[in-house]
């Protein structure tokens, strides 16, 4: 999939996009696999995992091990909780609205990564659109720093049926 996002670091939440944002940055991700920002690889592990989660693909990994997290709540509310090991490095942590059915929140090393705005592409691939980072300040006891530490908003998505050529040379 190719993405189109505007990514903020900053603690203080910022308004929504304008309708003809440009965004400061577009990424190409082979889900499980490699990631390019603009044309240029991308080799960090850790966002590359997450993009795997935020898109469920994750959950359908051969090697994945996938177990029920009892009484999982996100924000005080009830929450349907999945945790992923084995496919990857270090375990993850997938919750899901119970009522909607939808992604809500993925736990990752030292963040809770919090998604919602959910849209869908032209070819009816539903996405989460908004997505803010808190890091944990005790990750036992789901504990949150209280402010923000990024902000993305994916302002264009496009399902690829296969990697660009000028891509698959890096």
């Amino acid at each position: 999939m190719r993405y189109r996002e505007r990514v903020l670091i900053t603690s203080t939440p910022a308004a929504k996009p304008a309708a003809d944002e440009k965004g400061n940055r577009t990424s190409t991700i082979e889900l499980g696999g490699r990631m390019w920002v603009g044309n240029g690889p991308r080799e960090k592990d850790k966002v590359r995992v997450l993009m795997w989660a935020w898109s469920l693909r994750i959950l359908s990994a051969p090697d994945a091990k996938i177990s029920v997290i009892p009484d999982a709540t996100v924000g005080g509310k009830q929450a349907l909780g999945l945790k992923v090991t084995e496919a990857i490095k270090e375990p993850i942590e997938l919750y899901f609205d119970p009522e909607i059915k939808l992604l809500i929140a993925i736990d990752y090393t030292d963040t809770r990564h919090m998604v919602s705005e959910w849209k869908k592409t032209e070819d009816g691939l539903a996405y989460a659109s908004h997505v803010v980072g808190y890091r944990f300040t005790d990750r036992t006891k789901k504990l949150l720093n209280e402010k923000q530490w990024y902000q993305t908003d994916i302002l264009e998505l496009t399902a690829l049926s296969e990697l660009p050529a000028n891509l698959l040379k890096k």
